[in-house]
């Protein structure tokens, strides 16, 4: 709903600015930072909020740098000029509409959440009834296999960072560019979610690289996980109390963090 969103939150709490989001499901930091290049140097905002959530974005990025044209954004005077070719982008997108979304039906999303959230309590159940002795594990090989793939994670993550410096580089010397600010807004993992939702102390479980990234090039951020810690809302602001992106009232409790870091 286009009237619940983070954006129209804004739009309704702040007259003092005009918002608008560029944004989708699915982006990751390379894409947001191809954005901002093909669209915010011709709105050139006073400020931009980038959002990293720490859960996938570094996932998302990998995957974003095996494209080619994507990759190609990382020189800071690479550009498609999209806004220029907006009618013949407009085309592309119904044709591709009509060739894979036209015959489409949606399915029932929410019974499928609830049957989802049925089936993880029955395996719950299950798992309760195993005896731990019955259950062998090679705890040689699982050891093995634990450090082998912390191995491969620390060397995806070091060139993850390298190419995200260049990504939130660049994007403050356009912001600038133009008089404007970049702020980013760092949404946290999931795991404070599980350990809010079972009576636990949150602690974070991902204190990622991004914070000194930011340090160095010095750019201002929001850090969401500092408004989630003593906040007992939390469990509330998703959908059937299950993690995922946020609901309407999550999405209002963002605006309103963004409204104060505003200020």
């Amino acid at each position: 709903n286009q009237n619940y969103t983070i954006t129209s939150h804004l739009n309704n709490k702040n007259k003092d600015y005009n918002f608008f989001n560029l944004g989708m499901g699915g982006n990751g930091p390379l894409i947001n930072y191809a954005i901002l290049k093909e669209y915010g140097a011709i709105l050139k905002p006073k400020k931009i909020f980038f959002f990293f959530f720490e859960g996938n974005d570094y996932t998302d990025l990998e995957r974003e740098l095996r494209s080619i044209i994507l990759s190609k954004y990382l020189e800071i005077k690479f550009t498609q000029n999209l806004m220029k070719n907006n009618q013949e982008i407009d085309i592309a997108k119904k044709n591709y509409y009509n060739k894979y979304f036209s015959s489409y039906k949606p399915k029932n999303l929410i019974g499928e959440i609830i049957r989802l959230k049925n089936l993880r309590h029955i395996l719950s159940l299950l798992k309760k009834k195993f005896k731990t002795d019955e259950i062998k594990i090679n705890k040689s090989k699982e050891q093995n296999n634990r450090i082998s793939k912390n191995n491969k994670i620390i060397n995806e993550k070091k060139i993850s960072n390298e190419e995200l410096y260049i990504i939130l580089s660049n994007s403050k010397k356009i912001v600038e560019s133009w008089g404007g600010e970049l702020i980013v807004f760092i949404l946290p993992d999931y795991g404070f979610f599980y350990e809010k939702k079972s009576g636990k102390n949150i602690k974070r479980q991902k204190y990622t690289e991004i914070f000194e990234i930011l340090k160095k090039i010095n750019i201002d951020f929001v850090d969401f996980y500092k408004y989630l810690e003593d906040n007992e809302n939390v469990i509330s602001y998703f959908p059937l109390e299950l993690p995922g992106h946020y609901n309407e009232s999550g999405y209002e409790f963002i605006a309103e963090v963004i409204n104060k870091n505003l200020k």
